[in-house]
């Protein structure tokens, strides 16, 4: 919803059902709405303003939680099962742990990195439709917009196709969302980032209005940083989307290379049928070694 707000002058546009009227609660920094934004430079600047304002909003609210959570929910047990807690004598909650962090899981970055690429092809570079009309369309669910939806799903180039100047804008927008992250620190420590959603796509795709990547309200969201599946026709996402990944590997990711991503020396990923091989060779030894252990037991 980051992005919806960016472009929605910080006002959540999600109608509910039942209700007759556009939201008009401010939830989020007043950055315009996309028909007042003359420049593709402007739409990077609102989304990059209400990324850090919304995790800086969610760092205070976990902070708040472990505060109130280690007076009344300790984990002795939890602890006792943790290096570190015994020796320093403090609860896991209290920061007695060797290694403490606490993470802030970005979700949907797979549509941000589509709706910037969509944006910017559609509105400023080809001037195929005007921000007015794209805006009208999201707030209409895309009816009476029929043929504009069909032209960015289906004549467009998408994220996830191994070009570069397109996938760019997956890296920028996890680098916005990492970079804020890593300046929060918490009662345990920094924060850390991570791009991995445990279903939250979906539900929070049904809690989330139409975006400019096509997507219809309420449907998912992208899973982890995947792309929606339909738009991956070649590439390395092409290759590896029937797996449903939560961890795809794209180069320049900074947050998930350093913290979850173990890939082989000088790998090159995107668009690399080597690397997909590699992943299913990895795939079918594990499942190997799952079953021989099954086996012993």
């Amino acid at each position: 919803n980051a992005f919806l707000l960016a472009i929605n002058n910080g006002i959540n546009p999600m109608r509910w059902p039942g209700m007759t009227e556009a939201p008009s609660n401010q939830t989020g920094p007043a950055t315009g709405y996309l028909y007042e934004m003359e420049t593709f430079e402007e739409v990077k600047e609102a989304f990059a303003k209400q990324m850090v304002y919304f995790v800086n909003w969610h760092a205070i609210n976990i902070t708040s939680f472990e505060y109130i959570g280690r007076q009344i929910l300790p984990l002795p047990v939890v602890s006792a099962t943790m290096e570190g807690c015994m020796e320093s004598g403090r609860d896991v909650m209290f920061g007695g742990a060797k290694y403490n962090s606490t993470g802030i899981a970005g979700v949907g970055i797979g549509n941000v990195a589509d709706c910037l690429n969509i944006i910017d092809q559609l509105c400023f570079k080809t001037k195929r439709c005007t921000t007015r009309e794209l805006y009208d369309a999201l707030m209409a669910n895309w009816e009476g917009y029929e043929e504009l939806n069909r032209i960015i799903r289906n004549e467009l180039q998408h994220f996830g196709n191994a070009i570069p100047e397109i996938d760019q804008w997956a890296k920028r927008a996890s680098d916005v969302f990492s970079d804020a992250v890593k300046r929060c620190t918490g009662m345990r420590g920094r924060f850390s980032a991570g791009l991995y959603p445990v279903t939250c796509n979906v539900i929070f795709g049904e809690m989330s209005e139409a975006s400019p990547d096509g997507r219809f309200r309420g449907e998912p969201l992208a899973d982890g940083f995947q792309v929606e599946y339909t738009t991956a026709t070649q590439g390395y996402y092409a290759h590896t989307s029937i797996w449903h990944s939560d961890v795809v590997p794209i180069a320049g990711f900074e947050c998930m290379q350093d913290e979850y991503l173990y890939l082989p020396e000088g790998t090159t990923i995107m668009s690399d049928k080597k690397f997909a091989v590699y992943c299913y060779e990895i795939r079918e030894e594990y499942m190997v070694l799952d079953e021989k252990s099954t086996t012993d037991l």
